[in-house]
């Protein structure tokens, strides 16, 4: 199995990503970064389509790929499953943002309701964009059979609990 990884939105999550690829490295063949564009220019935010492009080329290259994303990351993972443009077998999603995508024209609220693909969400009980409670009524709109929700304590968005989440990754994807 390979695996695809997807920051969020803003360049700090560059680092962050980059230690979760390298703990998650002995569970899979291959890894793939996502770096974005707008990290290189004055853009603040994720230019969704642009970035779905290239997604879509990894999508093609991988075979049996799981997707390993964290806050706009995983919206752009809900709109390209939404748009039939990549087929994950597995994701793993961490620190959900839908008032932050509700705030940028986000639809996720649409995409949600076609997510079909097999998810760990991780999410802290009281993060700002998104608290667990908010996130357990959202993924009602989709099929909740596919869906399990793990709840972290914590109050911010960095998701600092790499052994913990390397633990419910290997949990989640090798069984």
């Amino acid at each position: 199995m390979n695996l695809v990884l997807l920051p969020g939105n803003s360049l700090s999550n560059k680092e962050w990503i980059e230690k979760i690829s390298d703990i998650l490295d002995c569970f899979f063949v291959k890894k793939k970064i996502l770096y974005y564009k707008h990290w290189g220019s004055r853009e603040n935010i994720i230019d969704i389509d642009y970035e779905l492009n290239k997604l879509q080329k990894i999508d093609k290259n991988f075979d049996d790929y799981v997707i390993f994303a964290k806050s706009a990351g995983i919206l752009l993972t809900m709109k390209g499953v939404f748009e039939k443009k990549i087929n994950p077998q597995k994701c793993v999603f961490v620190g959900t943002p839908v008032s932050w995508a509700r705030k940028h024209g986000f639809d996720a609220d649409s995409w949600i309701r076609e997510f079909h693909v097999p998810s760990l969400f991780i999410q802290h009980n009281k993060d700002p964009y998104f608290s667990s409670d908010e996130l357990s009524k959202f993924l009602a709109k989709g099929d909740l059979s596919k869906f399990t929700i793990v709840l972290l304590k914590g109050s911010d968005h960095d998701y600092p609990e790499f052994d913990e989440i390397h633990s419910l990754v290997r949990e989640f994807v090798v069984k």
